[in-house]
């Protein structure tokens, strides 16, 4: 079991080390969005790990790693050049738990999930909580109409 955990160890280590490597002006593609991300791990020796024990002879353990991480990201945008060209991030700070499965002598990651628990903007160089705009989507007259004159006018133009 003692051995087993070290792999673990040194596997959420390189896994890291490769989100440290990773190139800051990528733009990702989340269809239809582009955008650009890239992460932080500040303390990567705070690593939480859990092994539980299965009733399994294919797979016996299953273990979660908990890491602190601080997760970059622009806004989504609906154009690659549009994308490339935003340079303002959005700071989430939080905690990932990377699931891994221990399958013939070796771990084998299953996933992970993020969880934001704070978001921050940068607002004159100073890291400030995110302040959400609430975007109108139907004018005031069309408020005022009913469900059947707006899809009347929708359909018909009139």
């Amino acid at each position: 079991m003692e051995m087993a955990e070290s792999d673990l160890r040194s596997l959420a280590a390189k896994d890291i080390a490769a989100a440290a490597r990773e190139d800051r002006n990528a733009v990702h593609r989340l269809r239809p969005y582009y955008f650009k991300r890239y992460s932080e791990y500040p303390s990567p020796e705070e690593i939480e790990v859990d092994i539980a024990e299965k009733d399994s002879q294919t797979s016996p353990y299953l273990a979660e790693v908990v890491i602190p991480k601080v997760r970059y990201a622009t806004r989504l945008h609906r154009n690659r050049d549009d994308a490339a060209a935003d340079q303002n991030y959005f700071r989430n700070t939080g905690l990932e738990t990377i699931s891994y499965e221990f399958r013939n002598g070796r771990w084998l990651r299953l996933g992970s999930l993020f969880h934001a628990i704070k978001v921050e903007e940068n607002v004159n160089g100073e890291w400030l909580p995110l302040r959400e705009e609430v975007k109108q989507t139907l004018s005031e007259s069309q408020q005022e109409q009913g469900w059947f004159s707006r899809s009347w006018y929708a359909i018909t133009g009139r």
